[in-house]
């Protein structure tokens, strides 16, 4: 699972804060965008038995209506984080900032209105809630690194 790979990756000390946030407004938007894909598809084709109704209806209901305003709000720091473009619509004049970071946090700010560190709390709470509901939908029984493998 995209998101989850992710919180590994950083976990694990192969991603920094900033590849982090970058990849967790990465992911994010594009599995709300994929759920949202495959929802209209099967409504709009609903003549190949694809789901049931309550399955595609539960599909729907895995993002929140306000998760789902927040993801877009946040869809143009997602295009910035993607095309290294923070343009003049979210930085107005980077060249006094005096980092990377500031350049970061004056673009949340400007789109969000959260600082850096509100916009990642945030954000790690809006995936966290889809990653429960997700596992929810799917039943699989939550990860326990400390469990033996079946068969061993």
């Amino acid at each position: 699972m995209l998101l989850v790979s992710v919180d590994v990756l950083f976990e694990a000390g192969f991603f920094t804060d900033a590849v982090f946030i970058k990849y967790s407004c990465l992911s994010l938007d594009h599995v709300a965008r994929a759920l949202q894909i495959f929802t209209t598809f099967a409504r709009t084709h609903a003549e190949l038995d694809l789901c049931t109704n309550r399955f595609l209806s539960e599909v729907e209901r895995l993002i929140p209506r306000e998760d789902k305003r927040w993801i877009k709000r946040a869809h143009p720091l997602r295009n910035a984080f993607m095309h290294y473009d923070f343009s003049e619509k979210l930085v107005s004049d980077p060249s006094g900032c005096s980092s990377s970071w500031s350049i970061l946090d004056i673009a949340c700010n400007n789109q969000m209105g959260l600082d850096l560190q509100g916009f990642k709390t945030e954000l790690m709470a809006v995936r966290s809630k889809l990653e429960r509901s997700l596992c929810e939908l799917i039943a699989f029984p939550r990860f326990d690194p400390l469990k033996v493998p079946w068969g061993m």
